[in-house]
């Protein structure tokens, strides 16, 4: 799955789940349309008070402005929106690619306090497959920019002396449950040898002999099994295949 597809207008709202090129509708009690949330208001014309000036008359009135009635019913109609999706936030680690004109984006992830990618190009109606290929380019584009940031802050941890770079070190750190986060490339060439828990020992072979690991599955194994972060990166960091940063940002010196 690549994340979540809020498509938003007046006349409907959908929530889309991306998984590779396709996509599939997520069933929830949303709301029908901006005008079914606000069925209830009085759309006759109304007054409303305004102060007169010293000198004046009396009290005056003023028609209500059909502008602060729209902006109020898209309140309420975001609102009812962000009711039924904010509590499927929770382990949506994507910004979430919201379809919708003008500045509904913004004021929907505002409402449900989450990054929103706009993408006013697709509608509630348009078929799952059409949403899939309008907001394909988006998703790369975001999870691209995620990968150049983590890329980024690994390389400024390395250069402040934050992270674990060097293969020794990062499995006697694995070892003792210290390594808080690996960011590794996967499928790296196989690193053989052997590694000794106790002893911290590393003794690498050329070619693979009985007894070896492939030394870099090691290090993500010693990671996980201590309750560390393994995750994937595209391409190395400052050409290292992989960087582990320590628990609580320990400097490694």
């Amino acid at each position: 799955m690549t994340g979540p597809t809020l498509v938003l207008s007046r006349g409907g709202v959908a929530l889309y789940e991306l998984c590779g090129e396709g996509a599939r509708l997520i069933d929830c009690d949303l709301p029908g349309s901006m005008d079914d949330v606000n069925w209830f208001v009085d759309r006759e014309p109304r007054l409303q008070q305004r102060p007169q000036p010293p000198h004046g008359d009396g009290v005056g009135f003023h028609a209500q402005d059909p502008e602060e009635d729209e902006d109020e019913d898209l309140r309420r109609y975001l609102a009812a929106v962000a009711h039924e999706i904010k509590p499927r936030m929770t382990g949506w680690n994507v910004r979430l690619v919201v379809g919708a004109p003008g500045n509904r984006g913004a004021r929907i992830g505002a409402t449900i306090d989450h990054a929103v990618n706009p993408h006013a190009a697709v509608e509630p109606e348009d078929d799952e497959h059409r949403v899939a290929r309008t907001v394909s380019d988006t998703k790369q584009e975001l999870l691209e920019r995620r990968r150049s940031a983590l890329r980024a802050d690994l390389s400024e941890r390395i250069g402040r002396g934050e992270a674990i770079d060097t293969l020794d070190d990062a499995l006697e750190s694995a070892a003792i449950g210290r390594v808080g986060r690996l960011v590794v490339v996967p499928n790296a060439d196989p690193l053989w040898g052997t590694f000794d828990e106790s002893s911290f020992e590393i003794v690498r072979h050329h070619e693979r002999q009985h007894g070896d690991d492939d030394l870099a599955d090691r290090l993500v194994a010693l990671t996980l099994n201590h309750g560390g972060e393994v995750r994937p990166i595209d391409q190395p960091v400052d050409d290292r295949w992989f960087v582990a940063v320590p628990r609580y940002d320990i400097p490694t010196g």
